[in-house]
């Protein structure tokens, strides 16, 4: 398997589940128009599936490094188109959580099953890899929210739920039948890296390259990370989830206001390899630092320069540049602090030469025995 025909196919399944996300905000004024529902309730749908979606993609982590990732990603390929579908039929608001709700479950696993691609396939490219990767989930709304608006305009919001799902359930299909991880026999193309022990192997420090979920969990920079995560993370799906009834609260044009909602996923996806390549050249930790504290500002000023169309699109597509990075950082970061094959990146170097060095020796000994032998 070429490792970046494989990164295509999982940018192309990230492109159509950010859709749930991203596209959400497209559906909040068409739905409460035709059902007459409040937008607190309707805007529940979305918490629920975000929910659901976080919580499922550690489940599906730990069930694809068991069992494969292929079997899993057709049965959410499955999940995932069928919520889309279920929702245009959707009648009562109860029914509408529960299949776009059941969709975030398979939302949830294409995403972790994506983003294990760029992990385990590109270790020497990890952070412009798992950019990429997540680049198609934001990228992905930037070409189907137009059309969304015009389908909801013309034909309803339901047909629009039931045309995209359809389509998401026939691409994602396929995408999964080429999904799988690198076998453990696998090694960089030009690169000499020998096979990596059954058991975690630590350098001659004593420092562990591998950390098991259990033993990930127990240490300080775990709960960091997750911590910053959740705080960070929460900006974005607010300006994704709030954007048209923001635009509505502010007085913004209906057209300026789909701009941004098209402009917002472009740099949201384009962020994300840019964001995990600048990583992988000045260190995850100051990169992460500049974004962030870049992110906190446009956030502020968007409060308070909203008001105005240039400033509105300006202002949501700088949130967009900046927020969209952090699905590269932090499933990078994850992986330089407690590995999938190597420590962080700082580490690699050595990693490499000690294990070359057990190679080298083991065949120096065989040698020996051959000449012995002789």
């Amino acid at each position: 398997m070429n490792r970046w025909i494989l990164l295509g196919a999982v940018f192309v399944a990230m492109m159509l589940i950010g859709l749930y996300q991203y596209s959400w905000t497209m559906f909040t004024i068409p739905i409460k128009e035709a059902r007459g529902w409040s937008m607190p309730a309707i805007q529940l749908t979305f918490t629920i599936c975000i929910w659901i979606m976080t919580w499922t993609q550690p489940v599906a982590g730990v069930i694809a490094d068991r069992r494969g990732p292929r079997i899993l990603a057709l049965v959410a390929a499955l999940v995932a188109g069928a919520g889309w579908i279920g929702s245009s039929y959707a009648s009562r608001i109860e029914v509408l959580y529960i299949f776009y709700g059941m969709g975030g479950i398979g939302v949830g696993t294409v995403y972790a099953l994506s983003i294990g691609v760029g992990n385990k396939w590109f270790p020497d490219r990890r952070g412009l890899a798992t950019g990429f990767s997540a680049a198609g989930y934001g990228f992905g709304a930037a070409i189907f929210n137009p059309i969304i608006h015009q389908v909801i305009k013309k034909f309803g919001y339901e047909a629009a739920f039931w045309g995209i799902g359809l389509l998401m359930l026939a691409i994602l299909t396929g995408v999964s039948l080429l999904l799988r991880y690198p076998s453990p026999e696998w090694v960089l193309p030009r690169k000499v890296v020998p096979k990596i022990a059954s058991s975690p192997p630590k350098d001659p420090t004593g420092i562990k390259l591998n950390f098991t979920m259990k033993e990930m969990v127990r240490t300080p920079q775990w709960w960091l990370i997750y911590l910053a995560f959740c705080n960070v993370a929460n900006i974005g799906l607010l300006v994704a989830a709030q954007l048209r009834p923001m635009g509505k609260a502010f007085a913004i044009p209906d057209a300026i206001v789909v701009l941004a909602a098209t402009t917002f996923p472009i740099t949201n996806g384009l962020g994300r390899p840019l964001g995990g390549w600048i990583s992988d050249r000045i260190g995850r930790s100051k990169t992460m630092t500049l974004y962030f504290t870049l992110l906190g500002l446009c956030s502020i000023l968007l409060l308070f320069g909203g008001t105005y169309s240039g400033t509105f699109v300006l202002l949501v597509t700088l949130v967009g540049l900046l927020w969209g990075p952090i699905f590269a950082f932090f499933p990078s970061i994850i992986g330089d602090y407690f590995g999938t094959k190597y420590d962080t990146p700082q580490k690699l170097d050595k990693a490499i030469k000690w294990m070359l060095a057990c190679r080298n020796s083991k065949e120096e000994r065989l040698d020996e025995e051959k000449q012995e032998d002789t």
